[in-house]
């Protein structure tokens, strides 16, 4: 096999690795709430309070939230409550730092 074919598929574990990661967010940190209205989903403010999570910070558009909650159920709730995707905030760049 090619040095380039290998690198190739090396990068695209990494990459995939780090995608789950970040569509997989561990309970108890922020969470980056995705939920675009225009495509019939509710804002991601009404997202993030349906499922009883509390609202650290926003965007300019309503389609964009940074939701917390310590209860492991917490991504399971955003989906049921019409998120489109729930990344781990950190991995985005949002969210608290410390």
């Amino acid at each position: 096999m090619r040095d380039g074919c290998k690198i190739a598929l090396n990068a695209t574990a990494v990459v995939a690795v780090l995608l789950a990661a970040a569509t997989h967010p561990a309970a108890g940190g922020d969470v980056l709430v995705i939920s675009p209205p225009w495509l019939g989903h509710p804002d991601a403010l009404a997202v993030i309070a349906a499922a009883d999570g509390r609202i650290v910070g926003g965007a300019a558009t309503n389609a964009i939230a940074v939701g917390r909650s310590d209860d492991p159920a917490f991504v399971s709730r955003l989906y049921g409550s019409g998120a489109l995707l729930v990344w781990n905030a950190r991995f985005a760049g949002c969210g608290a730092r410390s």
